[in-house]
């Protein structure tokens, strides 16, 4: 059986150089897409060219275990990780989602 995925509105079998893998778990019409950069909340998976979701309360990541933002409600620690409060003798910057 052929993979096909779209990229720049055509189906193709392989993704072009330059080009991840993303496979999109909210779209029903074309849910495998080559894309020339990887959309937000996913990180580029160099190893096999593909866009990897990030986890959970990350917003934006590096790789699976670092976060650079987080989502509504969590705050980024100073290690790069999520949390929904910040460590001791820290606070929370709401505008920046920071401790």
């Amino acid at each position: 059986m052929t993979k096909l995925y779209t990229q720049d509105a055509y189906c193709v079998s392989v993704c072009s150089n330059n080009y991840y893998v993303y496979l999109n778990s909210t779209s029903t019409t074309n849910p495998k897409q080559c894309l020339s950069s990887c959309p937000l909340g996913s990180y580029t998976l160099t190893s096999n060219v593909s866009c990897m979701p990030c986890k959970s309360p990350c917003l934006t990541c590096l790789n699976e275990q670092f976060c650079l933002s987080c989502v509504d409600g969590y705050y980024l620690t100073k290690d790069n990780y999520c949390n929904a409060t910040c460590p001791y003798k820290y606070y929370g910057k709401t505008e920046t989602k920071t401790c």
